[in-house]
């Protein structure tokens, strides 16, 4: 397909089996309406831009772009990739850029090789299988999430400002973070291969809703260097903060090498209260015992105030309502 027009797709059916889509015209798949992207053959994508306000499923064959194509994945949008190996590249030189305020959806057992350079402000979901981003990549918000097992690669770093990385899986990239960190769904393990940066704009959550790490607690692995600047959050799940030993102690995070840095909320050997104000930690990193892990311990419940604090309380508010009002009179 060729031309400087606009095709645009309105209903569902539709296929890309081989071919090209060349000339610096547009395709556009409209909202309610799909286009498949087979696994027979080979399609290229040269000089033309897509946008997809429907859903996109690539189920499998080389996708290769080019030659400032582009690809627009719109909010609301879904680009699902399904099958295993298979990949893109990039045979025409120029460039390809992929934009994406929807979602991005990877399925299957196996790997997917995404050139180009990609523009994040939406979701990227790595249900199965590895997906794999060889060009730059840049987050500004939106949530980057791992299904268990699931593998995100990215070979020039992660650099994002904003939003969330989280999930239970592996993330092989070097990290510089300034939106906010987790493990697991709600409770889980999430393992960095590379380093991780916490810049001062950044955190980090750990939820703690039992005794058993990566299982009812968060856990954290960093396989290189961990340099902290930003804030540490903590939060209580499950009502555990009911049944949580003061003796109890959990190891939310471990690096292959020193911390070096620090919480801007948190001096190590200080304490933390909960992001729920149930409660706080004593909390212990980058320190003798302690280099290459956070550790969490001696828990301490807020106190509840008795019933009569909140009368002395309210009596003393009326008390000085009363002198204000005598004052302006």
């Amino acid at each position: 397909m060729g031309g400087t027009g606009t095709l645009t797709l309105t209903g569902t059916g539709s296929t890309w089996t081989g071919g090209e889509i060349i000339d610096a015209g547009s395709l556009v798949i409209s909202s309610g309406a799909s286009l498949t992207i087979s696994r027979t053959g080979n399609r290229d994508l040269k000089n033309r831009s897509i946008t997809n306000s429907g859903t996109v499923n690539w189920t499998g064959g080389d996708l290769r772009a080019g030659g400032g194509a582009s690809f627009t994945n719109q909010s609301g949008a879904t680009f699902s990739i399904t099958g295993n190996g298979y990949g893109t590249s990039n045979p025409f030189g120029g460039s390809f850029s992929f934009s994406n305020s929807g979602t991005i959806e990877h399925g299957g057992t196996g790997n997917t090789d995404f050139n180009g350079a990609i523009t994040n402000s939406g979701n990227v979901r790595i249900n199965g299988g590895g997906l794999k981003f060889s060009g730059s990549f840049t987050q500004s918000a939106g949530a980057i999430r791992l299904a268990n097992n699931a593998k995100v690669e990215f070979v020039n770093g992660l650099n994002f400002s904003a939003g969330t990385l989280h999930g239970n899986g592996t993330v092989v990239a070097n990290i510089s973070n300034g939106g906010l960190i987790s493990a697991g769904d709600t409770l889980g393990r999430l393992d960095i291969t590379g380093n991780l940066t916490l810049t001062s704009g950044g955190a980090i959550l750990f939820d703690i809703g039992g005794t058993s790490q990566g299982v009812n607690y968060d856990y954290i692995a960093v396989s290189g260097s961990a340099t902290f600047g930003g804030e540490l959050r903590i939060g209580i799940l499950n009502g555990f903060e009911s049944t949580i030993l003061s003796t109890d102690v959990f190891t939310v995070f471990g690096s292959g090498s020193a911390i070096t840095g620090a919480f801007s909320n948190l001096v190590s050997g200080n304490r933390l209260t909960t992001t729920d104000g149930k409660g706080s930690f004593e909390v212990l990193y980058g320190v003798t015992g302690y280099t290459n892990s956070v550790v969490l311990r001696n828990f301490q419940v807020t106190p509840i105030p008795e019933p009569s604090t909140y009368a002395m309380l309210a009596i003393g508010l009326l008390g000085a309502g009363i002198r204000f009002l005598r004052r302006r009179s």
